[in-house]
């Protein structure tokens, strides 16, 4: 730390003693003569001098004294600028090592931050994935299940048709039609099963002429049609099953999803508030 000389002590000017030594002698002088008439020139120049040197003694110890005490003022004074300043420079050191600790922590918060914020838009990417590719497997299964339901419906009405036709032949026209009907849906449905026997009544039916009948007794036909209709019934069951388990799985995803988004965001919300206090507390550290 700097030294602070200590002030000079206050001395009096030569011209301001000589007055006040002229000063002595002359009330030393009226103080004599007043004192005693009897004495002689030399005693009362004996008394003068001795009055005089009792006085300049006086007036030197005064002035010691006040001089001692001066000089402990600029001590207590010196030793007092000595503490602040070397508390101000403590506290200096203090404040940059905190500004070095914040500046740390600030740039830490932004590389974490970074990372949560690009975490974030993983999972709002993942989500988004998700939601788009189960609205399609809800399109593509209610497109399924109205074909099924479609086929049903026309199997029990051939089945109702046929078993109120009067004779044992199937006239071309009614069974073409449901025929070619389940043969389509048998195409377009993956999950659709028919067995060979199946497959080969519907082609027969399929590839007749108009006006042609058919030798299939009535009974025989009618069992076809409510077998397939039990295919079509089952298969249509096990699409309700494969539905609900696929929304089942896309719900438990898309809440663990919308979870995780939710920590995150409390996550960078609580670190975003935490870096911006640090950056002030770091701002005012500076300007103090």
């Amino acid at each position: 730390s700097p030294h602070i000389p200590r002030p000079a002590a206050p001395r009096l000017p030569a011209t301001q003693n000589m007055q006040r030594l002229v000063k002595l002698l002359a009330a030393s002088a009226a103080v004599a003569v007043a004192s005693n008439e009897a004495d002689t020139p030399s005693e009362k120049v004996v008394k003068m001098l001795s009055k005089l040197k009792t006085d300049v003694v006086a007036e030197g110890k005064k002035e010691d004294k006040e001089f001692e005490e001066y000089a402990k003022f600029c001590d207590k004074t010196q030793n007092e600028k000595e503490y602040q300043i070397s508390r101000s420079e403590k506290k200096i050191a203090k404040a940059a090592a905190s500004i070095g600790l914040l500046v740390e922590d600030v740039k830490t918060m932004g590389s974490a931050l970074e990372k949560l914020e690009k975490d974030k838009a993983a999972l709002e990417a993942e989500l988004t994935a998700a939601t788009e590719a189960r609205t399609k497997a809800v399109q593509t299964y209610k497109a399924s299940a109205q074909e099924m339901d479609d086929a049903i419906t026309a199997l029990d009405r051939a089945t109702k048709s046929v078993a109120a036709a009067k004779d044992d032949t199937v006239g071309f026209a009614a069974m073409k039609k449901v025929a070619n009907k389940v043969l389509n849906s048998a195409a377009s449905l993956s999950l659709l099963e028919l067995s060979t026997s199946q497959m080969n009544a519907l082609d027969a039916f399929n590839a007749g002429s108009p006006g042609n009948t058919y030798s299939y007794k009535s009974g025989d036909v009618v069992s076809m049609l409510k077998g397939l209709k039990s295919t079509f019934t089952a298969n249509r069951q096990t699409l309700d099953m494969q539905e609900e388990e696929a929304k089942g799985t896309f719900n438990k995803l898309k809440m663990n999803l919308n979870s995780q988004l939710k920590y995150l965001k409390e996550d960078i919300d609580e670190k975003t508030l935490s870096k911006s206090k640090k950056d002030a507390a770091s701002a005012k550290l500076q300007k103090d």
